[in-house]
């Protein structure tokens, strides 16, 4: 099965957040009613950090951006989230 990435009005703006919260603690936020799925990668390095649902999850990286695969079980959305 091929994803499929969206193009419809769901995809206009960002949808993930990224906040550090203290050392290498970021707390990852995304509209979970769209996108009840998500797939959190280290942007540099490409490393699978989670698997996540319900649209909030505390991560343990240093990274500076994650990349995001969100999904709604039928299209994909992806999205660079810089930690701020």
């Amino acid at each position: 099965v091929a994803a499929r990435e969206g193009r419809g009005p769901r995809t206009a703006g960002a949808v993930a957040d990224a906040a550090r919260e203290a050392g290498d603690r970021v707390r990852l936020r995304w509209d979970a009613e769209a996108y009840p799925m998500a797939l959190v990668r280290d942007a540099a390095t490409g490393e699978i950090l989670s698997f996540a649902r319900g649209g909030d999850v505390a991560l343990v990286s240093g990274a500076a951006a994650l990349d995001v695969t969100l999904s709604d079980g039928v299209l994909n959305r992806r999205e660079q989230a810089v930690v701020r």
